[in-house]
């Protein structure tokens, strides 16, 4: 008798796996990169040439960009049934301590100095930038090149997180130099599901360098200045 019942609850069980592996291929799932995270580095060495603004709150949109080479593959989870196609969605996720919203712009802190803005070329049918963070944003793509029972989704060219564009706010006004380390700004989650994401992003960006502030009080040649 306990054998037959042994034999009994294995073959529920295994008729309970076989239900949850078909519910799986019946649903759009998560995007995940082949070999991991694709890195993308970009090198920002710009100077603030209008010194009057430089004061707390002062902000320069498009301060500056990166476009950078390099593609990657990913495969995405999908239903069996062919005939069904669904929109590649993408989520960006920003780790850094968020400063203030201005003009539909988030800015993070990046040292005591500056934060920053960034938007992301969300390319396919869309082909625009995006500012960040966000979530559930489509390519506007219907199709199944991705999908992992496709052989020939580890073929497709993937560039998302290779462009976009930077917004700068000064928390404290400073001259000189302004070091910014390799900091990373911007995770890129893709999906086929909506608000369902894998926990690898498909790319990630960061970007190091420097922001300088030139002296901002300069005599031309043949002036003169009274001090009381």
């Amino acid at each position: 008798m306990l054998k037959k019942l042994i034999m009994f609850t294995g073959l529920l069980g295994g008729s309970v796996l076989f239900s949850g592996q078909a519910l799986a291929a019946a649903d759009f799932g998560p995007c995940t990169p082949e070999g991991g995270t694709h890195i993308f580095s970009a090198t920002i060495n710009k100077t603030v040439s209008d010194t009057s603004k430089n004061t707390t709150g002062a902000t320069f949109v498009d301060f500056d960009s990166w476009n950078l080479g390099g593609t990657y593959a990913m495969s995405c989870e999908c239903p069996d049934d062919t005939s069904l196609i669904n929109d590649t969605l993408f989520k960006a996720v920003v780790p850094l301590a968020f400063v203030t919203n201005i003009e539909s712009r988030s800015y993070y802190q990046i040292n005591n100095n500056i934060a920053i803005a960034s938007d992301v070329l969300i390319s396919g049918g869309r082909g625009e930038y995006v500012n960040t963070p966000f979530e559930n944003v489509g390519n506007l793509t219907n199709n199944r090149s991705q999908c992992s029972q496709n052989a020939s989704s580890k073929d497709a060219i993937w560039t998302s997180g290779g462009k976009g564009h930077l917004s700068l706010y000064i928390l404290h006004p400073f001259v000189g130099e302004s070091i910014i380390p390799s900091t990373k700004i911007m995770d890129l989650f893709v999906t086929k599901k909506p608000s369902v994401y894998g926990s690898i992003p498909a790319s990630s960006v960061y970007i190091s360098g420097s922001i300088t502030v030139p002296q901002g009080c300069e005599l031309s040649s043949g002036s003169t200045l009274e001090i009381p």
